[in-house]
């Protein structure tokens, strides 16, 4: 799913159905997926309970933002429809909830709470800055076998300035894992103004603006003071992307033309 609006998108809602050969239908809503900016993709992982389902083939259909909540254009594009055969099986852990928490803006607290555990060995924090490129910060010694609810957290001491994305991936004692779903945070740097990230960047710079601005162009620059890319925005947001993946590593200099302003910052390309 990609955001080809003028908009950034909140959270993402996605609901699955599943209609079996009796035209029964169950409906899934799956948890809300990560804040989608301008030009982003979603790529959905997700598993569910199928608890109460019998095995068979069924017809899924999956819905992405199924109420028109977000000012999409077309929303008949976001539907996807595949048969598949259900097999009922027992999952390592079953998901209560996830969150994350920005402390005294400088920390963040990762919380979530599992029931049912089977077979856990371990839970993988992992960090991004984009949404899609995630690392392990830490770990976290699961219970192993559980038949009630365990809270869990980990502490990310040092997120970056801007949005922050978190996920957990839970790897049972067989090597068999799934991730839960993306929590974010948002973290202003120490004086409000401009965040220019990541910085190095791989593929797409950000520039978030702690305070919604008018943002009309941005221009890159090379360090020699040639214009090699130029963006018109024209809108007022937090957040503007800018794909940069094909610019040969190196040291650049973003301009940004405001109404009545203009600055320069630079950045690594790696």
């Amino acid at each position: 799913f990609k955001n080809v609006s003028n908009a950034n998108f909140d959270s993402i809602a996605v609901k699955v159905n599943l209609v079996d050969a009796a035209n029964t239908i169950t409906t899934i809503s799956l948890p809300k997926q990560k804040i989608l900016l301008i030009n982003d993709t979603l790529q959905i992982n997700e598993s569910f309970a199928s608890t109460g389902l019998a095995s068979g083939d069924y017809e899924m259909y999956i819905d992405v933002n199924p109420d028109n909540s977000q000012p999409e254009q077309y929303h008949f594009n976001n539907m996807l429809y595949k048969k598949i055969y259900l097999r009922a099986i027992n999952l390592p852990v079953n998901w209560v909830k996830v969150s994350a928490q920005l402390i005294n803006n400088s920390q963040t607290k990762i919380s979530w709470t599992t029931a049912n555990e089977s077979n856990t060995d371990k839970f993988i924090l992992e960090h991004s800055v984009t949404g899609s490129n995630f690392a392990p910060i830490g770990q976290v010694a699961a219970a192993g076998n559980s038949t009630y609810n365990i809270d869990y957290t980990y502490n990310h001491l040092q997120p970056a300035d801007g949005v922050n994305y978190y996920r957990i991936k839970q790897v049972d004692k067989n090597g068999v894992f799934k991730y839960s779903i993306i929590v974010t945070v948002f973290k202003t740097n120490k004086t409000g103004s401009t965040i220019i990230a990541p910085n190095p960047v791989k593929n797409v710079l950000q520039i978030i603006e702690p305070t919604a601005k008018q943002i009309n162009t941005v221009d890159i620059y090379t360090t020699t003071g040639i214009k090699i890319m130029h963006f018109a925005f024209n809108e007022k947001s937090n957040y503007f992307r800018l794909p940069v993946a094909t610019l040969a590593s190196g040291t650049y200099v973003v301009q940004i033309h405001y109404n009545n302003t203009i600055t320069n910052t630079k950045f690594i390309k790696e």
